[in-house]
């Protein structure tokens, strides 16, 4: 083999294996929920509000794309980027794993799905 096409190959082999070792999983449902109108959905909103501590907003991932035999092991660094529009008042946020299944055109505050702490 040419040291040419062995420099190539290699090339290649190092293209593939950074594609597959950095990947991207874009949401695929997302929406927010109020205490306030608890048996409104706002699942069809254009962004999910969080204008008090009495919204909290779901986003799910569609992770059939991540390789069969994939664990928290494979994993070394997960990154969830966040836009935000607008801080009208300072506070917090809290990130958790939501454990219970939910629809984005169903979920409502009445409706909503436990979730870890």
């Amino acid at each position: 083999m040419s040291g040419q096409l062995r420099s190539t190959l290699a090339l290649v082999v190092v293209c593939v294996v950074s594609f597959l070792a950095v990947a991207q999983v874009t949401p695929n449902a997302d929406a927010y929920i109020s205490t306030l109108q608890p048996s409104t959905n706002f699942g069809g909103a254009a962004v999910l509000n969080l204008q008090s501590g009495k919204m909290t907003s779901f986003v799910r991932f569609d992770l059939s794309s991540v390789p069969a035999g994939y664990n928290s092991s494979n994993v070394a660094k997960a990154t969830l980027k966040l836009y935000v529009a607008a801080v009208t008042t300072g506070g917090s946020l809290n990130v958790n794993y939501v454990s219970g299944s939910w629809s984005e055109s169903t979920i409502t505050s009445n409706l909503q799905p436990a979730a870890s702490v």
